[in-house]
């Protein structure tokens, strides 16, 4: 299992509130561990981000660096972090390769990002059969989109306290930017 954490704050965020929130999810991924972070226009940066999107990586499918998150599209505008399993992903995969998509790897981590580019949200979900929870964020759009599956197995958390958004896998994770 994996875990995801972000936020998204009117106000700098402090270097120790992205540890925390790291550290809160630790046990939930050993593999890889990410902070990324921007400023309010979208340019990527180490300290005192505005906006941070966290994954503690527990590789299965494709446990290879190229497949860590969060992961992003081509250019950068566009970021997703995930947790869970999407079941027959390949099927629409075969899909948007068939529109000239080229996947980099073999995880639904990638088919999810770029079934999002192709198809929008709204057509994306519909194709989601599976546990999941993921935040995409979209900077062409400067949107950010929490999903979970239907049955609400895998958690998702969030909170909009101090005039921003905090999210997680796990309360915990979550308290730290209160």
């Amino acid at each position: 299992m994996c875990g995801i954490a972000g936020i998204i704050g009117q106000q700098p965020l402090a270097p120790a509130t992205l540890e925390a929130m790291l550290a809160a999810l630790r046990r939930r991924g050993p593999d890889a561990k990410h902070v990324i972070g921007w400023d309010t226009q979208g340019q990527r940066v180490e300290a005192q981000p505005n906006v941070a999107l966290i994954h503690t990586r527990l590789a299965i499918m494709d446990p290879r660096p190229e497949a860590d998150q969060p992961f992003s599209n081509d250019d950068g505008s566009i970021w997703l972090c995930y947790n869970g399993e999407v079941y027959g992903w390949q099927q629409h995969a075969d899909e948007l390769r068939r529109q000239g998509v080229q996947f980099k790897t073999h995880a639904d981590t990638e088919f999810i990002l770029s079934g999002y580019e192709a198809w929008g949200l709204e057509g994306l979900l519909p194709k989601l059969r599976g546990m999941f929870a993921f935040a995409i964020l979209d900077w062409n759009k400067r949107e950010v989109f929490l999903v979970r599956d239907r049955m609400g197995l895998k958690p998702l958390i969030y909170t909009t306290a101090n005039g921003g958004l905090a999210f997680g896998s796990l309360v915990r994770s979550v308290l730290p930017a209160l």
